[in-house]
C-alpha cells in the first residue's frame, strides 16, 4: 500500500494485487475507472483521455474512465485485442454504505470466456481450449464454449495437433508452463490466438479430478465417460473447468456433460486441406463469400449456423451416420411441404443454446425470457412437421423433442408480453402473477393519478391558467409557474428550483403524494427483482432439457437447409459403398 493513499485507492490496490495480469475496470458511481499503468494502457488502446486523480497525501495518480453503460462496447474492443479485463463492481448500495462502498471483482473477461452477445459471433463457437502433453506421441486437447455449455475432450497425435486446433478456431488457449518451450505446440496455435500460461499444479490429475467431480456433482469420473488410462484427458478438461471457476466466481450451472471423443467418428482436415477446399475461408485472404460454407449456409437459426460450421469442419466417416443424414436430407428434398413447414417453424426460434448459457452465468435479461417464451411456442410446430417424416433421424430429432410446456406456461404467466430491456426499468412481471405486486402498483398508480389531477385543481385554486405539474429525476414532482404569474403564488408554495422564465414549487400535499409514489416504486423495484429471480431459478432447473431441445432444433435446421440449398442449386445426393 502506498503511503498516504485515500481509502478508494487502497481498495483499488487490494483488488489490483489479485488481478495483476488484467486491466482492472473499477466502478466509481456511473463510471468504470482505470488507474496507474492500467489508465495509461487503457488510454492508448481505447483512445481515452488520460487525466489524473487526487490521492490524498500521496502523489496524483493517472486516471482514465468510461461510462458504465458503455462497458460492453469497450470490452468488445479489448477482447478483439486479446486482452484480459477484471470488472470490479460496487456490491452494496452507496446510500446504505457506512464508509467507503464495498467493491469486489465480480467477473474477469478473457477472449475465451465471454458471454455477452456484443462480444460473440452468433454463427461460430467461442472455444476456450486447453492442451496438455500426454506423451511423446501426442497431446490431450479439451474445448469449452462458455456461451453454450459445450465441453469435449480428445487425444490428439502430435502430427495432428495443428489441424485439430485449426478446426476449432479457438479464442484462447490454456497451456501449462511445463510446455512453454514445446515448439510443436506453439507452432500449432495460430499467432493471433491468445495463449494463457498456467502454473503446472493447475493441470495435475488430482486437482482436475476434484474440480470435475465438484462441478458435476459426481462420485466417480466414469459418469462422464472417462476410462482408466484417460488421465491426460482428465487433466485437459479439469484445467478448463478450474479456469472458468476463477474467471466467474459466482459459478456456472449450464455446462453440458463432457463428451469424450474417441477416434474414428469424424475426418480430420489439416490447414492445407481446409484452405485449398475453401471450406470456411477463401484462398485469398480478405475476400468475402465464395466458400463452401457461404454456399451452404441458409440456416434460419444461429444455432443451426454454428452446427453447420462444425459439420463442414468435421465431416463424418462413420457410414451409418452418413447414410442417416443423407436419408434425412433426401426426404426433405422430395417432400417440399415438409421442408417448408419445418423451416417456417424453425424461423421463429431464438438461440436456445446461448439463452441457456445466460441462465447458467446469471446474465439473463427480461427480453431473453420473452425470446425464450416465443421460441418455445414454435416447438410444437417443429414436432408436428416431423411427425409425418419417415426418416429415422428426422423423427428422432423432431418427434422426440422436449416441448418444455411447463417452462412456456411459467413464462406466459409471469413475464409481460413486451418487457423492457433491463430489470431496473420495471414492468417486467405480468399483472396477476403476484397479488402483493399488483397491490403496490395500484397504490403507485393511484398516487400518480392524484398528482396528475392536481394541475387542474391548482389552476382553479390559484387562477394561474398556465400552471403545470411536472417531474424530473433530479427534483421529483413540482408545480411550475411563469414569471408573469409569480404574484399569484399562494403562501403554501415552497420554492424548489429557479428557472430563467419562472419558478418551480412544491406543496406539503404534493410532497406527501410524491413520497407515496417513490415508496411504492422502491418496493415495486425490489419485489420485481425478487420475483424475476424466482422465475429465473425455475427455468434454470430445466437447462439440460432446454439445451437438448436447442441441439435438436439446430440439427433439424442444418438438415432442412441442406435440402433447401440442394433444391435451389440442383444438387444431387452422392452414392457410396462400403467396399
Amino acid at each position: 500500500m502506498a503511503s498516504g493513499d485515500t481509502p478508494l485507492m487502497q481498495q483499488w490496490r487490494e483488488a489490483k494485487s489479485r488481478h495483476r495480469d488484467s486491466l482492472l475496470f473499477f466502478r466509481v458511481g456511473d463510471f468504470y475507472e482505470l488507474f496507474h499503468s492500467d489508465a495509461e494502457e487503457g488510454a492508448r488502446l481505447l483512445g481515452l483521455t488520460l487525466t489524473s486523480r487526487n490521492n490524498g497525501a500521496a502523489a496524483r495518480v493517472p486516471l482514465a474512465g468510461i461510462p458504465a453503460k458503455a462497458l460492453d462496447d469497450y470490452l468488445a474492443r479489448l477482447v478483439k485485442m486479446g486482452r484480459r479485463v477484471a470488472i470490479c463492481d460496487q456490491v452494496e448500495d452507496p446510500a446504505q454504505a457506512k464508509g467507503i462502498v464495498k467493491r469486489e471483482v465480480t467477473e474477469t473477461v478473457t477472449p475465451g470466456t465471454v458471454v455477452a452477445d456484443s462480444l460473440l459471433s452468433d454463427r461460430r463457437n467461442n472455444f476456450l481450449v486447453s492442451i496438455v502433453g500426454a506423451d511423446e506421441a501426442g497431446y490431450a486437447l479439451a474445448r469449452l464454449d462458455v456461451s453454450t455449455g459445450e465441453v469435449a475432450v480428445k487425444a490428439v497425435p502430435k502430427d495432428e495437433l495443428r489441424a485439430e486446433v485449426g478446426c476449432l478456431e479457438p479464442s484462447e488457449v490454456l497451456i501449462p508452463r511445463a510446455l512453454a518451450e514445446d515448439e510443436d505446440l506453439w507452432r500449432s496455435v495460430s499467432g493471433d490466438v491468445p495463449r494463457t500460461l498456467r502454473d503446472d499444479w493447475m493441470f495435475e490429475e488430482d486437482v482436475c479430478t476434484s474440480e470435475l467431480l465438484r462441478v458435476y456433482g459426481l462420485q466417480a469420473l466414469d459418469g462422464l465417460g472417462f476410462q482408466s488410462g484417460d488421465a491426460e484427458l482428465v487433466r485437459a478438461t479439469g484445467s478448463l473447468i478450474q479456469y472458468l471457476g476463477e474467471i466467474r466466481p459466482s459459478g456456472v450451472t449450464h455446462l453440458k456433460p463432457v463428451r469424450v471423443l474417441r477416434p474414428g467418428r469424424v475426418m480430420l482436415l489439416d490447414e492445407m486441406t481446409r484452405r485449398n477446399l475453401e471450406l470456411i475461408e477463401p484462398m485469398r485472404g480478405g475476400e468475402e463469400g465464395g466458400t463452401l460454407l457461404d454456399v451452404l449456409d441458409d440456416t434460419v437459426t444461429a444455432m443451426g449456423g454454428r452446427q453447420l460450421r462444425r459439420w463442414v469442419l468435421e465431416p463424418l466417416v462413420v457410414t451409418e451416420e452418413i447414410w442417416a443424414r443423407q436419408n434425412a436430407v433426401s426426404e426433405l428434398v422430395d417432400a417440399s411441404e415438409l421442408r417448408q413447414s419445418l423451416r417456417d417453424a424453425l424461423g421463429g426460434v431464438s438461440d436456445l443454446e446461448r439463452i441457456a448459457g445466460k441462465f447458467g452465468t446469471l446474465r439473463v435479461a427480461p427480453r431473453d425470457l420473452m425470446s425464450l417464451r416465443i421460441s418455445l411456442q414454435r416447438l410444437p410446430l417443429i414436432q408436428e412437421a416431423c411427425s409425418g417424416a419417415s426418416s429415422d433421424l428426422l423423427r428422432s430429432l423432431g418427434v422426440e423433442i422436449d416441448l418444455l410446456e411447463d417452462i412456456g406456461d411459467l413464462l406466459s404467466d409471469a413475464i409481460a408480453d413486451d418487457p423492457p430491456s433491463t430489470l431496473h426499468e420495471g414492468g417486467v412481471i405480468r399483472q396477476g402473477w403476484s397479488a402483493e405486486l399488483d397491490d403496490i402498483r395500484e397504490i403507485r398508480d393511484g398516487a400518480r393519478d392524484f398528482i396528475a389531477g392536481l394541475q387542474v385543481r391548482e389552476r382553479e385554486r390559484t387562477g394561474i391558467g398556465s400552471l403545470k405539474v411536472g417531474f424530473n429525476k433530479v427534483f421529483g414532482y413540482y408545480l411550475e409557474v411563469t414569471k408573469a404569474n409569480l404574484d399569484k403564488v399562494p403562501e403554501d408554495y415552497v420554492r424548489k428550483q429557479t428557472l430563467t422564465n419562472g419558478e418551480r414549487y412544491f406543496t406539503p400535499e404534493l410532497k406527501q403524494w410524491e413520497e407515496k409514489v417513490f415508496e411504492a416504486e422502491d418496493r415495486i423495484g425490489s419485489l420485481e427483482v425478487e420475483l424475476f429471480a424466482g422465475v429465473r431459478e425455475q427455468v434454470a432447473e430445466a437447462l439440460a432439457r432446454l439445451q437438448d431441445s436447442g441441439a435438436r432444433a439446430a440439427s433439424l435446421d442444418v438438415l432442412s437447409t441442406l435440402a433447401e440449398v440442394a433444391v435451389r442449386r440442383g444438387n444431387v445426393c452422392p452414392g457410396g459403398h462400403t467396399g
